[in-house]
């Protein structure tokens, strides 16, 4: 009997400890599980995964809410937007130009923004912001928010699309400000605020053509995104007509703009290269989006290598050289080298590489293939063929190539092909 007793005791057990692993076999619910890695562009993109492709903007900004008195009303607007960090953090100024049509008086201005800091100014001199208490009662269900469209825009098409992620929301908060208007005259309001910018690792990748030479590759291939919502139902009032709003932004020169609405850039004569930008939005538009992408860089990359030539009578040392243009939005190159080697040969050749997908999760290495045509200029003229692949390992190259000299075929002569083997760096 106690034999039994324990058999049983020990079986339960077992049956214990090896139901949590049974239940994983036959697939625990999704929560439980870890997320799938991801292996490329095109996968779906999951919130746990360190390799999320993309996140879209935050809602950012703050609006003057209904002004509450009959004798003010908004004159103008302008947006001013500085921006650092590659684009990826701006600083926005919102001025509100308010005009008094009656007789001088002492207003608490209200206005809303999210959860998020806020200054503001008076004349351009600092105020006090001071944040609307609590009302009485339970707070609301659902409360007040601002929320993103989950939009992206290409710097260089203008184009839109969908950013893989949740749309982001904010909790509004209410403020207000004191300010003391004159009898008959203006007041500008600024709100002054920060926008970090969501971004996407994909619309602009680098390629592997400018990950192969060192003064081409971008250091920062992202593509930021800023959003501002421009109305709200409570914030501020609408009207049908009236002025654009006016925007100016500022800007590393290295960066590209991209905005929904049409801008024109130019540098600045400051000693930091720097860029000024301007644009107008319709009073009636619902949110100002812009994004910013660093710069391709120089479309043209130089080589250097040395290695072995050999064919059917031996082998001599070889040193190569040469330019590479990039074509087909930068992922093939159009190459112009020259090479020698012990015995005072010099030859050209130019070739049309054509480089492998490149995937920005893995490490920095591809494979390109090239044809052309090689010309050999001393000791004699030879036209070749060119065939050959290189091993890329970010900026080191291993390139492995193979000339055929259709015009030594018949002759009996002289080699008809060569081998070469060189191993350098793009720069």
């Amino acid at each position: 009997m106690q034999t039994t007793q324990r058999t049983t005791l020990i079986l339960g057990l077992i049956f214990l400890v090896g139901a949590p692993h049974s239940r994983a076999a036959r697939g625990a619910p999704a929560s439980r599980r870890s997320p799938p890695r991801m292996s490329g562009a095109k996968d779906k993109p999951v919130a746990a995964d360190s390799r999320f492709p993309g996140h879209p903007p935050r809602p950012n900004g703050a609006l003057v809410s209904p002004l509450g008195s009959p004798s003010l009303r908004l004159v103008s607007e302008r947006l001013r937007i500085r921006c650092r960090f590659g684009g990826s953090g701006c600083a926005v100024r919102h001025d509100f130009v308010i005009q008094n049509t009656g007789d001088a008086t002492t207003l608490d201005l209200p206005f809303v923004s999210p959860r998020m800091a806020v200054l503001a100014e008076v004349d351009g001199k600092r105020a006090v912001v001071n944040s609307v208490p609590t009302p009485k009662g339970p707070p609301p269900k659902v409360p007040r928010r601002w929320s993103s469209t989950g939009r992206g825009l290409d710097p260089a098409t203008g184009k839109t699309y969908n950013l893989p992620g949740p749309n982001k929301h904010r909790v509004l908060r209410h403020h207000r400000v004191r300010v003391t208007f004159r009898a008959r005259a203006q007041v500008t309001l600024t709100l002054i605020t920060n926008s970090v910018g969501g971004y996407d690792r994909f619309r602009r990748g680098r390629t592997q053509a400018q990950v192969s030479f060192a003064m081409t590759r971008r250091h920062n291939h992202f593509v930021h995104h800023h959003e501002l919502p421009l109305t709200d139902p409570d914030a501020r009032p609408r009207p049908s007509t009236g002025p654009a709003i006016q925007v100016e932004w500022i800007l590393p020169a290295n960066l590209v703009l991209g905005a929904n609405t049409k801008v024109t850039c130019q540098r600045s004569g400051s000693g930091r290269p720097e860029q000024k930008c301007t644009g107008r939005i319709a009073p009636t538009a619902k949110q100002l989006r812009w994004s910013t992408a660093e710069k391709y860089r120089r479309p043209v990359g130089f080589f250097l290598s040395a290695g072995v030539a050999f064919n059917n009578r031996g082998a001599e040392a070889l040193l190569r050289g040469g330019a590479s243009l990039m074509v087909r939005s930068r992922k093939d190159l159009v190459s112009l080298s020259a090479e020698t080697d012990a015995k005072e040969r010099f030859a050209l050749a130019l070739t049309y590489q054509i480089f492998l997908p490149y995937t920005p999760h893995s490490m920095e290495m591809g494979l390109h293939f090239e044809f052309g045509m090689a010309l050999d200029v001393v000791p004699q003229v030879r036209p070749a063929i060119r065939l050959g692949t290189a091993l890329h390992m970010t900026v080191v190259r291993v390139n492995l190539l193979f000339d055929l000299y259709p015009g030594e075929l018949k002759k009996g002569g002289g080699p008809s092909w060569r081998g070469i083997i060189a191993a350098g760096i793009g720069f």
